[in-house]
């Protein structure tokens, strides 16, 4: 089965929770992400809707 990645979120448990933007790993955390090589607008929480 071929899962097409435009359809399909992924969550690597990092999160910006806490403070907006301040992405880190787990919460609550210090572990914050240093990964910085993100495509335009990510990453976002576009997949997660808290109001469905």
């Amino acid at each position: 089965m071929c899962v097409d990645p435009q359809k399909v979120g992924y969550w690597t448990s990092a999160n910006d929770l806490e403070v907006e933007g301040r992405w880190v790993w787990d919460y609550p955390s210090d572990n914050v992400v240093l990964y910085t090589d993100w495509h335009m607008g990510e990453p976002n929480n576009n997949w997660y809707n808290t109001s469905r």
